[in-house]
């Protein structure tokens, strides 16, 4: 007899919530590590739309998926449910276990100390032996062989650092983190950054507002489907619908600053596209949610302040994430027509890179994703 396993008696997380839409979902665990997934989204109307995300970088836009894992543990997985008829989105988690991956698991962490602008850098890898380690250190340099690597910066900014881990079998597993230079005397000062908010009128179009900060900039951008763009403000269209993970790159010839985050269009479709814009140009025609100023002061301390445009009084789920996606706080609050102070408290937050995320709990507007740096 097959054992089917009820993801409601499990660790479960719920974000978004709307009067009208529920999403839920169930998994088969019993042909472990392929798993099938049963859609039980209300009210489930031929309009509706999905995002899966299994938790291992994996996604899909299929209404009942199966999917196969590759390595043992436990996956927190995601369904986004969006109804286009009844104007609501809901968001559900639960967490499944895989015993029986169909290849060797291995996973990779670091931890860093600084006497900035020096950083040392520290890998912790599990696996099969023997491990192989590639470093890079979100400034174009690289170094590879050793778990501890030494980095000096030469320019002040935000750094992203990655480190890769393979095994003996050939697994491979990578883990990045950001890294604060400001003590860098004499260095120029350059910042890559840039935030999204999907079109309300077009689910298919996504806005990227740049925000990179310094003088002379060159402009570097990889949309994380192998196609790539050095134009200050391209335009892109992915094939297939999908996450990717759009990375920036800027340089002035001597300060080099990288930042990226996932882009995804949650309309099922052939694909979608991207339009990347100045900061600030993003009227209330596109997006009935717009930055006005953007987080301030910025690195916080205690809280963040953000101010809004709102076409129209609504509700809103304000939820900050870290680089890797997971929500750290989420608040429920009530935007008036017009200008909108939202404090976000940040005092229990880590030094590090974090994004806060806006978006209308009736699903008609525009969500606007705004990055800040806690000090």
């Amino acid at each position: 007899m097959k054992r089917f396993l009820s993801l409601l008696t499990l660790s479960t997380l719920t974000m978004g919530v709307s009067a009208q839409c529920i999403a839920d979902f169930t998994a088969d665990t019993s042909n472990d590590p392929i798993v099938t997934f049963t859609n039980s989204s209300t009210p489930n109307s031929p309009s509706a739309s999905y995002w899966w995300e299994f938790g291992d970088g994996h996604v899909t836009g299929l209404e009942n998926p199966t999917h196969t894992y590759t390595a043992n543990g436990t996956y927190d997985v995601c369904l986004i449910y969006i109804d286009a008829q009844y104007g609501c989105t809901d968001t559900v988690c639960h967490t499944i276990t895989i015993t029986n991956g169909t290849s060797s698991n291995c996973n990779v962490s670091f931890s860093s100390s600084n006497n900035d602008p020096t950083f040392d850098f520290a890998a912790v890898g599990n696996g099969t032996p023997p491990y192989y380690y590639l470093w890079n250190f979100g400034d174009g340099s690289v170094g590879a062989n050793g778990s501890t690597a030494n980095h000096t910066y030469t320019s002040n900014g935000l750094y992203t650092v990655c480190v890769t881990l393979t095994d003996g079998t050939g697994c491979n597993s990578s883990y990045c983190s950001t890294v604060t230079v400001n003590n860098v005397v004499g260095g120029n000062n350059c910042q890559a950054m840039f935030y999204h908010s999907i079109d309300s009128l077009n689910p298919q179009t996504v806005w990227i507002q740049d925000m990179s900060q310094g003088s002379n900039l060159s402009y570097s951008w990889d949309f994380g489907d192998g196609n790539t763009s050095n134009q200050q403000y391209p335009s892109h269209t992915y094939a297939n619908f999908g996450s990717y993970l759009v990375c920036l790159t800027v340089t002035d010839g001597q300060c080099t600053s990288t930042f990226c985050d996932t882009v995804a269009a949650y309309q099922r479709s052939s694909g979608f596209t991207i339009n990347v814009i100045p900061a600030g140009t993003l009227g209330l025609e596109e997006s009935h949610l717009d930055v006005v100023n953007n987080v301030y002061p910025n690195p916080v301390t205690n809280e963040a302040n953000l101010t809004l445009a709102a076409s129209e009084a609504m509700n809103v789920d304000v939820m900050v994430y870290d680089v890797t996606g997971q929500v750290l706080s989420k608040t429920q609050q009530h935007l008036i027509q017009g200008t909108n102070q939202l404090i976000i408290p940040t005092n229990n937050l880590e030094s590090g890179a974090y994004l806060i995320n806006v978006l209308d709990q009736t699903g008609t507007s525009a969500m606007v994703t705004v990055p800040f740096i806690k000090r």
